[in-house]
């Protein structure tokens, strides 16, 4: 199974921080999957475990909040149950889905996007 990409239909349950979100997968047959999900791509400021008072916490909470934005621009925009694809590429040390989000709305891509606004959190 090594190499195989699934592209599935999800709804994003929650923005965790910049680079990690909460997906609810559509595994088809009236079957669902919540996960935890890390981008490929990118990787934004920490907002957890590092003290608040800081400018990297600052920024973490800032990208963060630009994402719940794309996300819920996306969400408005696409009128079916499932407003967004994520291709699944792997799982990280911590379990997390390896993903690819795009929005079904208009095909964007949630890692290029962030990369556009912060050239910064551009990973590799």
């Amino acid at each position: 199974m090594a190499g195989e990409v699934w592209a599935l239909p999800v709804a994003v349950v929650q923005v965790v921080d910049g680079d990690t979100l909460e997906l609810n997968y559509n595994l088809g047959f009236n079957i669902r999957r919540t996960a935890r999900a890390r981008l490929l791509g990118v990787n934004t400021a920490e907002v957890f475990g590092i003290d608040p008072r800081t400018a990297k916490a600052a920024e973490g909470h800032k990208q963060a909040e630009w994402v719940r934005a794309w996300v819920a621009a996306g969400a408005a925009a696409y009128k079916g149950g499932w407003p967004f694809v994520a291709s699944c590429e792997g799982f990280d040390k911590y379990g997390r889905d390896l993903v690819r989000l795009e929005r079904r709305s208009d095909g964007a891509q949630l890692a290029a996007a962030i990369v556009a606004e912060f050239p910064a959190a551009r990973m590799g």
